[in-house]
């Protein structure tokens, strides 16, 4: 019987480095494509997100004559109560025992805007409840803030996934002229007197109010509470009722402002920080920080209905934030009790390079 010599297929050591080779190439080809398809995926879906919060807007506008969602002078309104001379005095319910149906802050757009959308709640007065069902409601989850925790704050309620949205909180409040006394935030926005900005008098959170609205945001991209100084960053305030001037969980002065408790420009302006905040709420940019202005992107819906992508120099303008005529005296200076500026001082240079009184167009 023939004996057939068995023939042995291998590969050489050289044809094995060959195609690893090849495969590490084509690796390094794909990566940063595949990188950039999902970052582009996650900018759309982001997109799309505040489009349908901006419909939200809309559609409760539609249905108030005109009034804003989200202000503690609108859907916010059962929630507070004032004293004599019609100030903001406190809250009415505690945390644990809201009216039902009604948002669980005084700047808090989440809960009126799923209503409207026609989102699913639980039938509940817990707040707490309410907030951890709002965390996971995609449609208000920017993709590219997953992951990013916020811690808790006194003890009221766990850390959890950071909400993604802040509004505009300045759009939101009411002229504030008195001399002499103290500012709330919740109501009322404060006079130069006392350090932030006069809104016109008149103003109240209605649409046709804002200005032009194709230039005035409603809601952007936002980490609160992510800023320059706090070891903790980000992290959230879950007060109900926060008597202070922070706007809770759900609304920011906007990117121009020294005292931001979303956008803080610290690192950008040479200062030692903790860490450049600027990575939580600018996330469709580097996610790296100390980067130069411009580096970073955010995405804002504005009072028009239309969402758009701005980089972290652009998003800085203050006629962004602000309604039609609203003055500060003079910018340059700093926030009463703080050496935080106004404007900060590259958006200074960019936007306001003359100095003296400004007011918002």
């Amino acid at each position: 019987m023939p004996h057939h010599r068995r023939l042995r297929c291998a590969f050489t050591l050289i044809e094995v480095l060959v195609v690893i080779g090849i495969i590490s190439m084509l690796m390094s080809i794909l990566l940063p494509v595949l990188s950039k398809a999902r970052a582009a995926a996650s900018n759309v879906k982001c997109l799309a997100n505040l489009r349908n919060i901006g419909q939200a807007m809309l559609l409760y506008a539609s249905d108030n004559r005109d009034a804003i969602i989200g202000s503690a002078n609108t859907t916010g309104r059962r929630l507070w109560s004032t004293d004599a001379a019609g100030d903001f005095v406190g809250d009415l319910y505690s945390p644990t025992n809201l009216p039902p149906g009604s948002p669980i802050e005084l700047y808090d757009w989440m809960g009126p805007a799923a209503r409207t959308l026609g989102i699913d709640l639980p039938d509940t007065t817990d707040g707490n409840v309410l907030l951890r069902r709002y965390r996971e409601i995609p449609d208000f989850e920017c993709p590219d803030a997953q992951g990013i925790l916020a811690s808790t704050y006194a003890g009221t309620i766990d850390a959890g996934q950071m909400l993604s949205y802040n509004t505009a909180a300045a759009f939101m409040l009411l002229p504030y002229n008195r001399q002499g006394s103290g500012f709330t935030g919740k109501v009322k926005a404060n006079d130069y007197s006392t350090g932030y900005w006069v809104l016109p008098l008149g103003y109240f959170p209605k649409i046709n109010r804002v200005g032009n609205t194709s230039e005035k945001i409603f809601c952007a991209d936002g980490a609160k509470y992510s800023t320059c100084y706090d070891p903790n960053v980000p992290s959230v305030s879950y007060q109900y009722v926060d008597n202070n001037h922070q706007m809770n969980n759900f609304a920011d002065y906007g990117a121009f402002f020294g005292n931001t408790k979303s956008y803080c420009r610290f690192a950008a302006n040479g200062g030692t920080s903790l860490q450049d905040a600027r990575i939580f709420s600018y996330r469709h940019g580097t996610r790296t920080p100390g980067g130069g202005a411009g580096a970073y992107r955010l995405n804002a819906v504005f009072f028009d209905g239309h969402a758009e992508s701005l980089d972290d120099k652009q998003a800085s303008n203050p006629d962004l934030w602000l309604p039609r005529g609203t003055t500060l005296a003079d910018p340059s200076d700093n926030i009463q009790l703080t050496t935080r500026p106004f404007f900060w001082q590259d958006v200074q240079a960019w936007y306001h390079p003359g100095g003296g009184p400004y007011t918002a167009p």
